[in-house]
Parts: C-alpha cells; sequence; structure tokens
C-alpha cells in the first residue's frame, strides 16, 4: 500500500513544525531514560567518545 500526502502552505509547514517538536520530545525522553543506544544505532545521535 502506498499513500502520497501534499502539505500546502501555511498549514504543511506548520504540520512539518510540529512533527520536529514531538520527535524533539521523544529524544529528550530516550536519552533521559538512558535509552541513547537506540538513538545511536539509528544514526540520531553521534557515540560519545571515551577518553584513553
Amino acid at each position: 500500500m502506498k499513500a502520497e500526502y501534499f502539505l500546502t502552505r501555511p498549514q504543511g509547514e506548520k504540520l512539518l513544525s510540529a512533527l520536529q517538536i514531538m520527535q524533539e520530545i521523544g529524544i529528550d525522553y530516550m536519552v533521559e531514560h538512558g535509552m541513547q543506544d537506540s538513538l545511536i544505532e539509528k544514526g540520531i545521535l553521534a557515540p560519545i567518545p571515551t577518553k584513553k
């Protein structure tokens, strides 16, 4: 199944802004709850270098 969506201005831009905010909230939640490994695996966060 394939669906196509077309976003118009200004509603489409507002929708994209809302999605970005929701993603940021989700990422912050995951980091605060120790789930950053999953985000690193997906390439959303960069690995934290360790000092030698």
